[in-house]
């Protein structure tokens, strides 16, 4: 719709243009009543220039239409994630954290779930499994089969539209969100990392954190040996999304 609105838009004011300087060629030929020229061929190619500057202006109306509509798009979902409900947060539970430790046993009974905004499509239909503490359980499927959004909804990113998540036996919505996360962690497939150093993306999860807890960290990650590296280790600039950090295929 939009290359044939822009091809409209190039076919009215070119051929507009066209259609007019053809009249005034003609009016260059005539002689008026006091024996001068109709059109003179200064007023003709002050008239073409002043013609082409209209056409480039048009010429640019589609592409402004475009941004336009895209700007409209990109502020009506800023307005959605605004106007929309905010997780309630509660840290009283970290005082009694180690009496309300989850042992970690998973299970998904008969989940069905759709995109708010795509109800009319089911990612997840009648989805039943439990993963026992301790195990390692991996989902395979196709891309766009519903497992990141499996992952997503174990943290409760997500709410099953029917069906029914529990931990340990007890409901997924029996904790606290807090309570939950603070327990909990997921290994997402993108990249999110900042345009400082590493020891500035890893100090993000918990700024107080000194330098043994960030190497600690690093160690846990299985990442120290691969940060060590680096001429410049910890402090190594790591780019936007890491992009400073391909060291070859060894390093991924």
């Amino acid at each position: 719709m939009r290359g044939a609105f822009f091809a409209f838009i190039i076919m009215c004011v070119f051929g507009s243009i066209f259609f007019i300087l053809y009249q005034m060629l003609l009016l260059l030929n005539q002689i008026g009543p006091d024996g001068k020229p109709l059109l003179s061929p200064e007023n003709f190619g002050i008239f073409m220039m002043l013609s082409f500057f209209v056409a480039a202006s048009l010429g640019g109306l589609p592409e402004q239409l475009a941004s336009i509509q895209r700007a409209l798009g990109a502020t009506d979902r800023v307005f959605d994630i605004i106007d929309d409900t905010n997780e309630e947060i509660n840290l009283a539970h970290r005082n009694n954290l180690n009496l309300n430790r989850v042992k970690g046993d998973l299970e998904f009974k008969n989940i069905q779930f759709t995109y708010p905004t795509r109800p009319d499509f089911i990612v997840l239909k009648n989805i039943s499994f439990s993963a026992k503490a301790g195990e390692t359980i991996a989902l395979v499927g196709s891309s766009g089969s519903g497992k990141s959004t499996l992952a997503s909804m174990a943290l409760r990113f997500y709410e099953p539209t029917s069906g029914e998540y529990t931990i340990d036996g007890k409901k997924s919505t029996d904790y606290e969100l807090t309570e939950l996360r603070d327990q909990m962690a997921i290994v997402p497939q993108d990249v999110l990392l900042f345009g400082g150093t590493i020891k500035e993306n890893i100090l993000y999860g918990k700024p107080s954190a000194t330098d043994a807890d960030v190497i600690e960290a690093a160690k846990q990650a299985n990442a120290y040996d691969f940060i060590m590296s680096f001429p410049d280790k910890f402090e190594t600039l790591v780019g936007d999304r890491g992009i400073q950090l391909s060291g070859g295929s060894d390093n991924v």
